[in-house]
């Protein structure tokens, strides 16, 4: 059995995500991977649980997850795992802070405005955790042009 659950978001305000995952069988696999704005004065906080039990062996196990702060913003990652076994690979990341000020001084090298570039760099990041079906990719442009016009 596989999961594999990628979430992205624009946080405004003040949000909170639990995500358990449940390994209950052997040779089992889920991949968790999160990537979130926190746009100015907004609070995010992340907690993620991955429970492995005995008879699960050679299970795998996958957290990632990414926050990109915007000014001011309160972020915070718990990422959890609780095997009781040795016999599984189990592996996290967990990253809160900004797009690279190398990057936005490339991007407006090429003579792209400090607001397009950061404007290339939402939707690079945002993209890149989703399919492109276009409905989707439509809805994110919408979500992505209310705030960077």
């Amino acid at each position: 059995c596989k999961i594999d659950f990628k979430f992205s978001n624009i946080c405004r305000g003040s949000e909170e995500y639990l995500v358990n995952v449940n390994h209950n069988d052997k040779e089992t696999e889920s991949n968790i991977i999160n990537k979130s704005l926190a746009l100015k004065n907004s609070k995010i906080h992340y907690t993620i649980n991955s429970n492995v039990v005995k008879k699960a062996t050679g299970s795998k196990l996958n957290q990632n997850t990414r926050i990109v702060t915007m000014d001011d913003a309160d972020a915070k990652i718990s990422p959890n795992m609780f095997i009781d076994l040795e016999d599984v690979e189990a592996k996290h990341g967990s990253i809160i802070g900004r797009f690279k000020d190398e990057d936005i001084f490339y991007l407006m090298s090429k003579g792209i405005s400090y607001s397009d570039s950061i404007k290339l760099l939402v939707k690079g990041y945002l993209f890149s955790n989703v399919g492109l079906d276009i409905d989707l990719r439509e809805k994110i442009m919408s979500v992505i042009n209310t705030y960077w016009r």
